[in-house]
């Protein structure tokens, strides 16, 4: 099965103990979240990180986001916290060789800067791969 992103939803059996129909759900459920709020992201060997716009109900969603994947991905650390006015939900991994769920929120969150990576991040006051809030 493949998400309206194009990321191939079975790649990630192995990482995440939901079934291919509550998976995409969730993907579904964080692409509509990303969409309304995501202004930057950083990627290292081990870790997703995902800068979301503070707005109403921007932190709780992330909070609740976060348990729910800590919850089906026993073998990530997501954590949640607020970085001046921005959201930042830190996904790391346990174990570097099991990388396709970060590849996949990766993949997942692509759709939003495709464009110009540049803009994307600057649209909420200069968040972005260079921003140090």
């Amino acid at each position: 099965m493949v998400t309206n992103t194009g990321v191939e939803i079975e790649e990630f059996g192995g990482s995440c103990s939901l079934d291919a129909d509550a998976r995409a759900q969730r993907f579904t459920d964080l692409s509509e979240f990303s969409a309304a709020a995501l202004v930057g992201r950083e990627r290292t060997d081990n870790s997703v990180v995902l800068i979301y716009r503070d707005g109403e109900g921007v932190e709780a969603t992330a909070r609740r986001f976060a348990a729910l994947e800590q919850e089906c991905c026993p073998g990530f650390n997501i954590a949640v916290e607020r970085r001046g006015e921005n959201i930042v939900w830190n996904i790391t991994l346990e174990q570097t060789s099991d990388t396709a769920m970060l590849d996949g929120i990766w993949a997942l969150t692509e759709q939003y800067f495709e464009s110009d990576p540049e803009a994307a991040g600057s649209s909420a006051g200069g968040c972005g791969p260079d921003c140090g809030c």
